[in-house]
């Protein structure tokens, strides 16, 4: 894999990456039932942003500017 994530499709967790832009703010309205065990990955740290991802109570919120590539095994 050149870059991106590789997921277990059957993990207790999601991984929501804010790709395109407000992606993952979408993404936590329509999965009720999943917020509690999301984990945000987001570009974009504008707080009044933040704050509103916050208020759809997912697990983490983690902000960075760049996604490298990764090689995995």
């Amino acid at each position: 894999m050149a870059a991106g994530a590789l997921l277990e499709p059957h993990a207790p967790f999601h991984v929501v990456i804010d790709a395109p832009p407000m992606f993952a703010y979408h993404w936590l309205i329509q999965a009720q039932s999943s917020q509690s065990s999301a984990i945000v990955v987001i570009s974009n740290a504008c707080p009044e942003y933040i704050a509103d991802l916050w208020e759809l109570r997912p697990a983490a919120v983690i902000v960075g500017n760049d996604v490298h590539e990764t090689n995995v095994p």
